[in-house]
This record gives C-alpha cells, sequence and structure tokens, in this order.
C-alpha cells in the first residue's frame, strides 16, 4: 500500500513539473540600454552595486525627472517583449489604431484598467465591430437592391 502511494505521489510530482515546465516563462530583457544618461542599470534586471551607482550622476537629474525617463524605458521594453515574444511582424508598429491605444492609454490615467481578454476581444468587441460595420454598409446594400 506505501509503496502505491509513493508511486502516485511520484507521478503527480512530474506531472506538476511538466506543467510548471510547460508555463510561459519571463523574457528578461534589458530595460534601459541607451538611454540619455548612459544608464545600464536594470540591463538584464541586474542592479549595480552602491559604489556604481553613486557614480552615474545623471540618473536622478532634473531632464530625467522631466521626462520620466525611466517610465518610457520602461514601457519600450514591454511593448518590444511583446512583439519578440509573439513574432510580431514591426509594421505593426505602424498601425495607427496601435500608436492611439497607447497615446490614450499613456495619457489618461484609468485607475484599474486592465486590456481586453482573449475572450473579451474575440467575442464582444468583435461582435461591436460586426454590428458597426453592417449599419456602416447597409446604405451600400440598398444601393444594389435599388439597381437590380
Amino acid at each position: 500500500m506505501v509503496a502505491i502511494l509513493s508511486e502516485i505521489q511520484k507521478v503527480v510530482e512530474e506531472a506538476e513539473l511538466r506543467v510548471k515546465q510547460s508555463l510561459p516563462r519571463q523574457v528578461l530583457l534589458p530595460t534601459t540600454i541607451g538611454s540619455s544618461s548612459g544608464s545600464v542599470s536594470n540591463y538584464f534586471q541586474l542592479d549595480l552595486p552602491s559604489s556604481e551607482a553613486k557614480k552615474r550622476k545623471g540618473n536622478n537629474g532634473p531632464i530625467e525627472k522631466a521626462f520620466n525617463i525611466g517610465a518610457r524605458e520602461q514601457l519600450d521594453g514591454e511593448i518590444a517583449r511583446i512583439f519578440y515574444t509573439y513574432g510580431l511582424s514591426f509594421h505593426f508598429a505602424r498601425n495607427p489604431h496601435y500608436v492611439r491605444a497607447f497615446k490614450t492609454a499613456c495619457s489618461n490615467s484609468i485607475t484599474g484598467y486592465l486590456p481586453p481578454s482573449y475572450n473579451v476581444l474575440r467575442i464582444t468587441l468583435l461582435q461591436k465591430v460586426k454590428s458597426t460595420v453592417e449599419q456602416l454598409l447597409e446604405p451600400i446594400k440598398l444601393s444594389w437592391k435599388k439597381k437590380v
């Protein structure tokens, strides 16, 4: 009986390990390469020793604070990870809806906002767009019937 229980426990542990290994992994990429201050403090998520950080006086200067350069670089890194991890075409960055979405998100503080989930994109929002397009096409469809 004990042997059976230990065998079952071993199988369960192996299954849990396989599930854990199949989950998406966090891809660590540089977050502040080439900033105006030359900072590499977050490069591959590594922190510089305090003595090294003190040598870099430009990290919290007035320009960095005024333009929130650290937050901009972090957002750029997150956006880059979207493209890299899902193999998106770089042409997608030229899409005006993509640009408008990020401009809207950055200029409005919407507390607690989360982007639409897979199912909301796939069902709810798609149905709304379909309905709008059908309404826009209705006059064209009516003109076809009048000609026939």
